[in-house]
C-alpha cells in the first residue's frame, strides 16, 4: 500500500465476519488495493471475525468495531460516536453502506452526512427480510418490515449514489421514483479458485467417502431464508427412491443446530453437514448437482461460484434471474412442494456424466471468465464508482 493510496470506508450492516456480503466486499477489497483504493471498515456490532480482519490488515485496511458487544440504542450511538471520530482524522471523501434494509441504509447515511462525509454511496444487497425462524410471525419481524418500509419513503433521492447487486435487490430497497438512479453493480467474484480438476474431484471424493454417490450440494448461511427445511424433505422424498443421493450443506449459522436435529430425528443419514468451511471450492468440485432453494436472495454469489466449477444448478424461483449464465441452471418453485425437484434431479442423474466430464466443466469456466461476474469487470465497475459525482 502506498501513501497515495485513496481509502474508501466500507460499513456492512449485517454479521461482519461471516455470510456471503462480508466476503464478497472483502474479496473487492483484495482486488480493488493494487489498483490504489484501500478499503477500511466499520462496523456496528461486535463480531469474532479474526481471521477476517487479519487479512484486511495484509492489504492495509483497517477495521473499527466496538471493544465489547452492545445492543440497540447504545450499539447506534456506539457507532455514530466512532463514525465521526475516525472522519476527523482520516477525511474520508467516500463511504460506501452495504445493507439489506432501508432503516439501517438510513441511519448509516444520516450518521455519514453528519461526520461531513462528501460521498455517500447506499448499496441494497437482498431483496427481502429475514422472516422469523421458528413459530411464524413475530411482533419483532413484523416492526423490522413496517420500519423498512417507512424508511423506503424517507431515504434520500439527491446528493448519495444508489447501488444494487441486481434488480431485484433495486426494487426492494428503492421507491419507484428513485429506481432510474439506480446503478447496478454485478458480484464479480475471483473466479480462478473454483476451476474444475478432475484430479481434485477424485482426491476428495475418496477422501470424504463419497465415491459412487450422486453429491447434491448447498453452500450457504442457516438462515430461514436459505429454507434448509425443504432440502430436508427433498432428501428424505429422494432416499425412498435414489439410495445413492446424498446431500452435503456448507456452512454455519443461527439455525445450524435445529435443521441437523431436525435430520437426524428424521433419519436422515443421506445427509451431511460440514459446518463452517475454509474450502467451499474443494467441496464444489465434488459436488454434482448445486442446489439453492432460497425464500429470496439480492444476487447469490453462491450461485456464481458453483456455476464456475461447472455444475448443473436448480435455483428458486425467487431467485433474480440474473444470476443465470449456464444454460444447465434451472429456476423451480419453492411453494409447491418438491416434485417438481424430484423430477429435476433424477433427470440430471441419469445425465451425470456428461455433467462430470472435465472437458464440459471446463467450457463451463471459459463461459464464467467470459461473463460479468469476472471480479475484474466488478474492478472497473468499482474505479468508476468511485471517481463518479453524484
Amino acid at each position: 500500500m502506498n501513501t497515495t493510496d485513496k481509502r474508501v470506508l466500507q460499513v456492512v450492516t449485517g454479521n461482519f465476519g461471516s455470510g456471503g456480503l462480508t466476503q464478497i466486499v472483502h474479496v473487492w477489497g483484495r482486488q480493488m488495493e493494487p489498483e490504489g483504493i484501500v478499503f477500511d471498515f466499520i462496523c456496528r456490532k461486535f463480531f469474532p471475525c479474526e481471521s477476517y480482519i487479519r487479512e484486511i490488515h495484509s492489504y492495509g485496511g483497517r477495521v473499527s468495531r466496538p471493544k465489547t458487544e452492545k445492543k440497540g440504542i447504545r450499539a447506534i450511538i456506539d457507532f455514530v460516536r466512532r463514525l465521526w471520530r475516525i472522519q476527523a482524522r482520516e477525511k474520508y471523501e467516500i463511504i460506501h453502506i452495504h445493507s439489506d434494509s432501508t432503516y439501517n441504509m438510513l441511519a448509516g447515511g444520516l450518521a455519514a452526512r453528519a461526520a461531513g462525509i462528501p460521498r455517500i454511496i447506499l448499496h441494497s444487497h437482498s431483496a427481502g427480510m429475514e422472516a422469523p425462524t421458528a413459530g411464524g410471525i413475530s411482533l419483532r419481524y413484523l416492526l423490522k418490515v413496517s420500519a423498512h418500509r417507512i424508511c423506503k419513503l424517507l431515504l434520500p433521492g439527491k446528493h448519495v449514489t444508489l447501488c444494487a447487486c441486481s434488480s431485484k435487490a433495486a426494487d426492494w430497497m428503492y421507491r419507484r421514483s428513485l429506481r432510474d438512479r439506480v446503478i447496478i453493480l454485478d458480484n464479480g467474484i475471483d473466479l480462478k479458485p473454483f476451476m474444475s480438476s478432475g484430479a481434485e474431484r477424485e482426491a476428495i471424493l475418496q477422501e470424504k467417502g463419497l465415491c459412487g454417490k450422486l453429491v447434491i450440494g448447498h453452500v450457504g448461511r442457516f438462515a430461514y431464508v436459505k429454507n434448509h427445511k425443504f432440502i430436508l424433505q427433498l432428501a428424505a422424498d429422494l432416499k425412498k427412491i435414489c439410495p445413492h443421493v446424498v446431500f452435503v450443506l456448507v456452512g454455519d449459522g443461527e439455525l445450524f443446530g435445529q435443521i441437523r436435529s431436525m435430520a437426524q430425528d428424521a433419519g436422515l443419514d443421506n445427509v451431511i453437514f460440514t459446518g463452517q468451511s475454509n474450502e467451499v471450492d474443494r467441496w464444489l468440485q465434488a459436488f454434482d448437482i448445486f442446489i439453492l432453494p432460497s425464500w429470496f436472495e439480492g444476487l447469490p454469489v453462491s450461485a456464481i461460484e458453483a456455476q464456475a466449477a461447472g455444475l448443473p444448478c436448480l435455483l428458486s424461483d425467487r431467485i433474480d434471474r440474473a444470476c443465470k449464465v449456464l444454460e444447465s441452471v434451472e429456476f423451480l418453485a419453492v411453494d409447491g412442494g418438491t416434485k417438481e425437484w424430484v423430477q429435476a434431479i433424477r433427470k440430471l442423474d441419469e445425465e451425470k456424466e456428461r455433467y462430470r466430464d472435465s472437458a464440459f466443466r471446463a467450457e463451463c469456466f471459459t463461459q464464467m471468465v467470459n461473463s460479468k461476474y469476472n471480479i475484474s469487470n466488478t474492478v472497473r465497475e468499482l474505479k468508476l464508482l468511485y471517481e463518479y459525482e453524484a
